[in-house]
């Protein structure tokens, strides 16, 4: 009982002293590893605007790509913008890509639509906060294979 009572006042202090952090939230996670020490606290991310996916493919798998296309563009009509064919590796991307461009409210069928029907092309997702390079970096999410995006032009 003490050992509970111990807890929850050392939660309150914590919480207490980072709540005049702006921009600081308190997320605790249970780690028994770390006996007595305060909880994480990580800062509070721009909320998501929009997403893009970026097909990726090569002069060998260029026509599955643009038949992914054509399918997208069937199945989703005007709730998406389908961007460019780039012949050739654009901004981060290190391989030929397209982007696809969509709403918060259209992600899960769009990304479960991608998983089930990308063949052999791998799909480069993230979403737009207004930080690229965390967007490209840390916050993106892969269909297929990852490649090594060519990040240098976010950190300039």
């Amino acid at each position: 009982m003490l050992v509970a009572q111990e807890k929850r006042r050392t939660k309150e202090r914590v919480l207490n002293a980072n709540a005049t952090k702006p921009g600081v939230e308190v997320i605790e996670y249970p780690n028994f590893h770390r006996r007595n020490q305060p909880p994480m606290t990580l800062p509070i991310a721009s909320p998501i605007q929009t997403w893009h996916a970026h097909i990726y493919f090569d002069a060998a798998t260029r026509d599955a790509a643009w038949q992914l296309r054509e399918d997208i563009a069937t199945r989703f009509g005007d709730t998406l913008q389908l961007g460019r064919f780039h012949e050739k590796p654009v901004g981060p991307h290190p391989k030929w890509s397209y982007q696809l461009a969509f709403e918060r409210t259209q992600f899960a069928d769009i990304v479960e639509w991608l998983t089930l029907n990308h063949g052999a092309l791998d799909v480069f997702l993230h979403p737009n906060t207004g930080d690229p390079l965390r967007d490209h970096r840390d916050a993106a999410v892969w269909i297929g294979h990852s490649h090594k995006l060519l990040l240098d032009n976010f950190m300039a």
